[in-house]
């Protein structure tokens, strides 16, 4: 397993700053958020291309192309062979995607067949460039839950149809276990993050090793699968405050992260 940062974590810097904070807390490698500023819209090649330098540059990888290609939306077509692009610009194999914008069980049945027959398409167009496509597990999502995950994953029929597992305050720390025992086999990439819940029921986020979800179970049940990718820390405690605030934070999380896969 590696460890890396998701740099929507840095959301209100510049790229140049997230990608500092990687190389500064020793992370393997870092997921590019999929929006300004830190990926240029519309699809630039020259500029991509120049990222990839930056982040090369400071011995980082990219794990994977965080973007918000989704088959609901109305430039899916579009978007989907810009991401292709992007991934093959920055070097990664992993593009992250969406499937709708509904929980899987309150969304209707034209929604579960439009992403469905979009991922058939998809799928082949990312499999011609050896890319694989990571749909991320959140709410809001036809991939809310495993077994809604794993209806897309079956349905599509392809074998580059896997899971960008997120372990968010949505899920319910006690569901976690599940999930990973469901979608083990095809998760690909994971989003870590972490929280408390309040005496008024409200989430608080908190560094990794602080929170209810246990990420010593987590790493012990993604080692169960044999799963080498990577571990990226995706939302940080403080994230409003200041940029040192925000590297303590990282580090902290990213060398509790490290201790959790070396032990």
């Amino acid at each position: 397993m590696k460890v890396g940062l998701a740099t929507i974590a840095f959301r209100g810097y510049d790229l140049t700053v997230a990608l500092d904070a990687a190389a500064e807390c020793k992370c393997d490698g870092v997921e590019l958020w999929g929006k300004s500023p830190h990926l240029p819209q519309p699809y630039d090649e020259k500029k991509v291309k120049g990222i990839r330098e930056e982040i090369e540059k400071r011995g980082l990888v990219v794990s994977i192309f965080g973007s918000y290609v989704n088959p609901i939306n109305e430039n899916f077509r579009e978007n989907a062979q810009d991401a292709i692009k992007v991934a093959q610009d920055i070097g990664t194999s992993l593009i992250r995607v969406w499937a709708g914008n509904q929980d899987g069980i309150d969304a209707p049945a034209d929604m579960w067949r439009t992403c469905i027959e979009g991922y058939k398409w998809f799928c082949k167009l990312a499999a011609d460039a050896g890319i694989i496509l990571a749909v991320e597990t959140h709410n809001n999502s036809l991939a809310d839950m495993p077994d809604g995950m794993m209806r897309l994953i079956e349905e599509t029929g392809a074998e580059n149809l896997m899971a960008n597992y997120q372990l968010s305050h949505i899920e319910r720390p006690e569901d976690m276990a599940r999930g990973i025992e469901v979608l083990g086999p095809y998760i690909v990439n994971v989003h870590a993050q972490n929280f408390k819940v309040g005496a008024k029921g409200k989430p608080q986020r908190t560094n990794l090793e602080d929170g209810d979800v246990d990420y010593r179970e987590v790493i012990s049940l993604l080692r169960k699968f044999e799963f080498d990718g990577f571990v990226e820390v995706e939302f940080i405690k403080d994230e409003s405050g200041e940029r040192d605030s925000l590297l303590k934070s990282l580090r902290k999380d990213i060398d509790f992260l490290k201790k959790l896969i070396r032990d």
